[in-house]
């Protein structure tokens, strides 16, 4: 008896039977006497040459993927085109390497943990005394773009591993994934747009998802626990996650009911101890409430709930005003993937959030919807298996024809918006090379330990000091007083690009009050930039910009 059960084991470890008339791989059924792990290792079966060149090719179009990505990254960083949220990162990153572990982010005017309760940036910070430069940020954000796109592909070309269909569909549907992953134009888009946590999330999220759909459990929460130390909007990722996986088959369903509720858990954790300052919760969604704010925490969240339960018109009018939008993101991982079990999770719970914020903003940011296209993608693999498995030839057909559609929207797509990489970003395109210079004369005339005050379009560079803010107005217009913390202070006046900030009177009245009162040193003055290193007079606390409304 046990001889013959060691004969069944051996032999679901070998490679399944082909059926050559028809070219399809026959996947016998389960034997229930055989270890579980035995036959997860044969629906993994590694040895499939119809996918193993596809994997291949897979790692050298994203290596290269990566490698256009950090060009992008460092044409933004070199040429200044670099603004506020990069360096809200880069201070809390510098702070932190060196040794300041809870920093005031004084460029969003909160402690930085309660910004976005991003913890992840704690251990990142590790590489700051060893590199001393910010732009490691933007290394890993390339990285994770890169690595979402490799995911993706390889999650895909899992999924028909693991189904009954021919070579031609086997190879098929993970090169769609592959060009659309590769070609996404939204992806060009973040890494040209400061940096956010939310492409590594991506990458974390969608590794999960791929280990969870394998059966790979264990595994899956070590991306799940990394996913959620990027902060509160991770949680929602692992929610919509979860809602895809309850979704897509009963074997996943019980993952799934535990992810949502991880997510949802810690979403409302960190709302609840006010650490999702940045999310402008209670003022984004308060119109659906029809309040001037929402409360904190649960209770607020239960306002917005009956607000839209009550009134569903605004919601949905709101999402209809900002469909272009919506159908670019969905377009970019080909479509159909909404379609799907994994197109109703992470993609529509990703989209409604930014969707309904009361500014535009959000969901014209490309950045914040990165998310939206892997689970996309996969979810138009899905698609095209699920029907070319059916044994319709018209559902067959079907599925061809959702691959060849989809390819076309992803390329037309990316035709249409690869040459605004650069145009999305405070300076609407790229700082130019006289400007770059001056900035760049500016950065290195500042001491170390000096103050920075400056243009917000131009200011992610200089943001590598403790006490960094903005030059501007007040929020209202008016006079804003900023505070002095240091002895020197640089102030660095993008004359070019933060007109609607500070207006050319306003900037000369600054300048004025710089070479006029204290010590000062004229730093740089020509292309669009004037940088001055001021010691104020004793006594004097504040710096006002912008004139009385």
């Amino acid at each position: 008896m046990e001889e013959s059960a060691r004969r069944r084991s051996t032999a679901t470890l070998q490679a399944p039977a082909t059926n050559s008339a028809r070219g399809r791989t026959l996947v016998p059924e389960p034997d229930p006497d055989v270890p579980r792990v035995v036959r997860r290792q044969r629906r993994r079966d590694p040895e499939d040459p119809a996918l193993i060149g596809i994997d291949r090719v897979a790692m050298a179009v994203f290596a290269a993927q990566f490698v256009v990505l950090l060009v992008v990254s460092w044409t933004v960083y070199r040429t200044f085109t670099i603004s506020i949220d990069y360096g809200i990162f880069a201070q809390a990153l510098s702070q932190i390497g060196s040794g300041n572990l809870l920093p005031e982010s004084t460029l969003s005017d909160t402690a930085y943990l309660s910004s976005h309760f991003e913890l992840i940036m704690w251990p990142i910070a590790l590489l700051y005394p060893i590199f001393g430069t910010g732009f490691v940020l933007l290394v890993i954000q390339a990285a994770a773009l890169a690595m979402v796109g490799y995911t993706t592909t390889a999650w895909s070309a899992d999924h028909v591993r693991r189904s009954d269909l021919t070579t031609w569909w086997r190879r098929a549907i993970p090169i769609v994934v592959l060009v659309l992953m590769a070609i996404n134009p939204i992806a060009y888009a973040t890494a040209a747009q400061d940096f956010h946590f939310w492409a590594l999330a991506t990458c974390f999220a969608v590794l999960a998802a791929r280990d969870l759909t394998a059966g790979r459990t264990r595994r899956m929460w070590i991306w799940v626990v990394l996913c959620l130390l990027c902060g509160d909007v991770a949680g929602v990722f692992i929610f919509g996650v979860g809602a895809s996986a309850v979704l897509s088959s009963r074997a996943t369903r019980r993952w799934g009911l535990a992810l949502m509720a991880v997510g949802l858990g810690w979403v409302m954790f960190i709302a609840a101890t006010g650490h999702n300052n940045a999310s402008h919760v209670d003022l984004g969604y308060a119109y659906l409430a029809d309040v001037p704010r929402l409360d904190d925490g649960a209770p607020g969240m239960l306002q917005l709930a009956l607000g839209v339960v009550s009134d569903p018109a605004t919601p949905i009018s709101t999402v209809g005003e900002r469909h272009v939008p919506i159908l670019e993101y969905l377009a970019a991982g080909g479509g159909f993937g909404l379609f799907s079990p994994w197109g109703l999770g992470v993609p529509v719970v990703a989209l409604l959030i930014a969707a309904l914020q009361a500014s535009p903003i959000f969901i014209h940011h490309p950045f914040q919807n990165f998310v939206v296209t892997p689970f996309i993608a996969f979810g138009t693999a899905w698609l095209a298996t699920w029907l070319a498995t059916r044994r319709s030839q018209t559902l067959r057909v079907l599925a061809a024809g959702t691959l060849v559609v989809a390819v076309v929207l992803g390329i037309g797509n990316a035709w249409r918006l690869v040459p605004s990489t650069f145009t999305r970003n405070g300076v609407a395109g790229l700082v130019t090379p006289e400007q770059t210079d001056a900035l760049q004369t500016a950065l290195e005339g500042i001491p170390d330990g000096a103050q920075v005050i400056a243009s917000v379009p131009t200011i992610g560079r200089f943001a590598e000091h403790e006490w960094v803010f903005v030059l501007a107005r007040g929020q209202l217009g008016g006079v804003r007083e900023i505070p002095i913390e240091e002895e020197q202070v640089a102030v660095v006046i993008d004359r070019i690009n933060a007109l609607q900030l500070l207006s050319p009177a306003e900037q000369d009245a600054v300048v004025q009050e710089l070479l006029t009162t204290g010590e000062s040193e004229v730093l740089v003055d020509r292309d669009g930039v004037t940088a001055i290193l001021w010691t104020p007079p004793p006594g004097q606390r504040t710096l006002e910009a912008g004139f009385p409304a």
